[in-house]
């Protein structure tokens, strides 16, 4: 499932306008949603939720809350995260 999700996003990688929510986008987000619950503190499952609610649902709170999530599971990751968390703060504005 997790080389699933994966090809999921990439299929729309490269393809999909950011406002384009296709159902490889919807299906890569379930599997990883799925993939989060089953393995929680797998800190890529939450990044590419993190990614996916930013670039195609606009959802920018839960990006954050998955953001802050990889925080709690591994502080070393803190400039990466704060990176994001900027680069969210500016696609939000």
């Amino acid at each position: 499932r997790k080389q699933l999700a994966y090809l999921y996003k990439q299929w729309d990688e490269n393809k999909a306008k950011e406002s384009n929510i296709t159902n490889h986008v919807k299906q890569s987000k379930a599997l990883f949603e799925q993939l989060a619950r089953e393995k929680p503190g797998q800190e890529d499952f939450l990044y590419y939720l993190a990614i996916q609610e930013m670039r195609y649902y606009k959802n920018y709170e839960k990006s954050r809350e998955y953001l802050n999530m990889i925080l709690e599971i591994n502080p070393a990751k803190y400039g990466e995260v704060m990176n994001l968390i900027g680069l969210l703060w500016k696609t939000k504005e």
